[in-house]
């Protein structure tokens, strides 16, 4: 089998999951977005023996809960992330069967309007950074199972006339 590193063009597809980290708090009530699942699409163009470019497009849907003193967390609303990215990988080991990679890159986080109880509620745009660090497991001809993870420093805002909610995501 070709070592990962050798390979000039490859596309990736995969489950994708989600793990805010934030919490808000209104008031007494506090906010957060509870982990998600979705998927990515990516494209990787090896540039060098050591170093490719990743562009990647990623949709994930979380829910976001509250927690009002005295009660348990609630959900009470979806909403949903679609992320385009552009990462610089760096591969330490080329030529090796297994390949391990990291690096920085840049990314535009997108947030639809939520919609709960008949309103509809605009979320920013968020355009920052993302770090990523994995490994690609050859398997037989042109397949590989590739086991990353991925940082997304993002925020959910959510603004309206009587509301105003930011949380880590």
């Amino acid at each position: 089998t070709e070592p990962a590193s050798e390979k000039k063009n490859s596309f990736e597809f995969g489950i994708y999951g989600g793990v805010p980290l934030g919490v808000a708090k209104i008031g007494k009530t506090l906010f957060r977005a509870d982990p998600g699942i979705g998927f990515r699409v990516a494209y990787d163009r090896t540039l060098h023996k050591w170093l490719s470019l990743d562009a990647g497009l990623a949709y994930i849907q979380y829910e976001l809960s509250n927690n009002i003193p005295g009660r348990d967390w609630t959900s009470f609303v979806n909403t949903k992330e679609i992320e385009l990215s552009l990462e610089a990988l760096f591969h330490p080991t080329p030529g090796h069967r297994i390949d391990w990679y990291l690096g920085p890159g840049v990314v535009f986080v997108n947030y639809p309007a939520i919609e709960s109880g008949g309103q509809s509620f605009p979320v920013d745009e968020d355009f920052t950074f993302v770090a990523e660090a994995g490994i690609d497991f050859p398997l037989k001809g042109d397949w590989a199972l590739k086991c990353n993870v991925r940082w997304v420093e993002s925020e959910i805002r959510i603004q309206s006339e009587d509301l105003e909610l930011e949380v880590n995501a």
